[in-house]
């Protein structure tokens, strides 16, 4: 007997449907999600049929306010606005001792987070790697594009909370960084573009991971010509306007239509 819980992920997925992009090979079933904003694990995973455990109720109320969000959406496909994660982008700066106006300050535009997330395979460290649809369909054909040109294209880091930035910069102020360090090297909560679902860290798949080191690597030279072509950017060149160190292995996937 199909259960309450059930009844509501199944209308949740099957609103979702109309989503997806026409003509993408997949190479998975398609899966959608919900997640712990905190720890970044699953609370609910479609993946072919399979049984899962009862969620608590938290997961459920989530849930349904992401139903109830998804059937409010516009014609126009536009979600509501971002006023959740502002308030949460807010009360971590506050509890960081940070003033509200330093994202203005370093010209950091705000990331909200996106309602629904994918599995698009793992990363290095066997995690998921949660994109939005779009961005997870893009990065398999530049990571099978890059196959073909015989290079391997792996993904260290995805999607990440508001919750789960300020707990990176709360563990290096308390190893005794200063935080214009900690801000060279990470964006504030809420204003990091892992926030999006639009954005991976990558690596070739031998040596160290996120240095510098990997500008000097096939697969960079490769992204350099390439990556383009698949909507990914190169978010923070050298002497980039945010304050933020060299990242060359930090690529962001924009829309079509963005107009960048």
């Amino acid at each position: 007997m199909t259960s309450p819980p059930d009844l509501l992920l199944n209308g949740l997925r099957c609103a979702l449907q109309v989503s997806r992009t026409a003509g993408v090979p997949r190479a998975s079933p398609p899966r959608f999600v919900l997640l712990d904003k905190a720890t970044g694990r699953p609370l609910w995973r479609d993946a072919g049929g399979r049984s899962h455990p009862q969620p608590a109720r938290a997961a459920m109320r989530e849930l349904a306010q992401l139903r109830e969000r998804l059937h409010r959406r516009p014609r126009s496909g536009r979600t509501p606005g971002p006023a959740t994660w502002a308030a949460e982008a807010e009360r971590a700066l506050a509890r960081l001792g940070i003033a509200a106006d330093l994202p203005q300050r370093r010209g950091l535009a705000p990331c909200p987070e996106p309602p629904l997330l994918r599995a698009f395979g793992c990363d290095l460290a066997g995690r998921p790697v949660w994109l939005v649809p779009a961005a997870g369909q893009a990065w398999l054909r530049l990571r099978h594009a890059a196959a073909a040109a015989g290079l391997r294209l792996q993904a260290v880091s995805s999607w990440r909370s508001v919750l789960r930035q300020e707990t990176l910069l709360r563990a290096k102020l308390a190893a005794g960084r200063s935080l214009a360090q900690v801000l060279e090297v990470n964006a504030l909560p809420g204003y990091s573009e892992h926030h999006l679902g639009t954005t991976l860290d990558l690596h070739h798949g031998a040596g160290p991971v996120l240095e510098e080191s990997f500008e000097a690597t096939a697969a960079f030279a490769w992204l350099q010509r390439h990556a383009r072509g698949f909507g990914f950017r190169l978010s923070y060149p050298r002497g980039n306007r945010h304050g933020i160190a060299y990242e060359p292995w930090h690529w962001r996937w924009h829309p079509p239509w963005s107009g960048i």
